[in-house]
């Protein structure tokens, strides 16, 4: 789905423990995997998913930095772990890390000079349990989509997202085979110089995932979406 001669990363905020399903569907398509969360969580053992060897802790640091609005000082923990891609004996690096998914997000895209190429996001909401965070609403989505690769991954289920991408968001109730029948009825859209494009579906999360192809439009025919 992607193609780059840079190394090629996934970030998931707000993650929780949904590890194995990100790490399987994109195996073959980064070569890094970021995940964050508020939690300490990151010394817990990660089982491999299927098409890895087993993960091997390799090393633990902090990254730092200042947030934007107020010039606080921010820190985030990060566990790294190596593991083999089976498909064709690479090396993959998990990175688990502590910390505000949108400090980690700078740091990691902004001061370390990390290549998104798929963005990560579902299981998340504006309540009591949840971020709070809208990363694919308006302006937020354009902060991700500035650091995103050509014809880079946002993948969702809709939770804190603009209505084109959270159409089906909460709709629980839906079988394996109707997820696949929708993909046909996500037509694409246009969003402040991105085109979006639903080529997949994996599975339910806060209802279906979709996978969306994101290509930038040409200036001449920039298009604004009403969303």
């Amino acid at each position: 789905l992607i193609m780059s001669d840079k190394r090629k990363s996934l970030f998931y905020p707000s993650c929780g423990d949904d590890l194995v399903v990100p790490m399987e569907c994109f195996k073959d398509e980064v070569e890094c995997f970021w995940f964050v969360d508020i939690y300490n969580w990151i010394n817990n053992p990660i089982s491999s998913p299927h098409g890895f060897s087993a993960l091997r802790r390799v090393s633990a640091r902090v990254l730092q930095g200042t947030t934007i609005r107020d010039k606080s000082e921010y820190t985030v923990k990060v566990t790294t772990y190596t593991c083999i891609r089976e498909t064709d004996g690479r090396t993959l690096e998990i990175n688990i890390c502590e910390g505000r998914g949108y400090d980690a997000f700078r740091s990691i895209f902004d001061d370390l000079g990390e290549k998104l190429a798929v963005f990560f996001y579902r299981g998340d909401s504006p309540g009591e349990s949840g971020s709070g965070f809208f990363w694919l609403e308006r302006p937020r989505l354009s902060n991700v989509l500035n650091r995103l690769i050509e014809d880079g991954l946002i993948v969702s289920d809709g939770s804190n997202a603009m209505s084109k991408l959270s159409q089906y968001h909460n709709q629980r109730n839906l079988e394996e085979a109707d997820l696949d029948t929708l993909i046909a009825k996500m037509m694409p859209f246009d969003f402040t110089g991105w085109r979006f494009t639903c080529i997949d579906q994996i599975g339910m999360r806060y209802g279906p995932t979709f996978i969306w192809k994101v290509s930038t439009i040409p200036t001449s025919t920039n298009v604004t979406s009403s969303d």
